[in-house]
């Protein structure tokens, strides 16, 4: 470690690299993973008290299809965006079912879901390539 010059840095430098390198791998290994996985949830209500089950109240939603290409349609009826708040306001249902193919991204979405908060409707369910 030392020469008649004095202190020889290579030798500590290397072995700093090698620990340094060491502590992030174990610290990696080391790391608690996160559990992704959802929860499922159940609706809790009236009808569901009454044994008809969640899916009685959640099949009076009315159905709001969006497609990767922009189409949005209420009810398997095709709807131009513009007028897509108007027919919302209209909804006389207890809720919307927001559902999407798999590319649709969330930009897309999101104006519709502005549009059912503006026309009032108290309950939103998103659901993913239609399931």
């Amino acid at each position: 470690m030392w020469n008649n010059k004095g202190f020889l840095l290579t030798p500590m430098i290397d072995l700093i690299m090698l620990l340094s390198s060491l502590f992030l791998i174990l610290l990696c290994l080391m790391s608690p993973t996160v559990n992704t996985q959802v929860a499922s949830v159940e609706f809790r209500n009236e009808d569901a008290k009454a044994g008809k089950g969640s899916s009685a109240f959640a099949d009076k939603f009315v159905k709001v299809y969006v497609y990767s290409d922009g189409r949005v349609t209420i009810d398997k009826q095709l709807v131009p965006r513009e007028q897509l708040a108007a027919r919302l306001k209209k909804v006389s249902a207890p809720g919307i079912s927001i559902i999407s193919e798999e590319n649709v991204l969330a930009r897309d979405l999101h104006p519709v879901l502005e549009m059912a908060n503006d026309a009032g409707i108290p309950k939103v369910e998103f659901r993913l390539n239609g399931r």
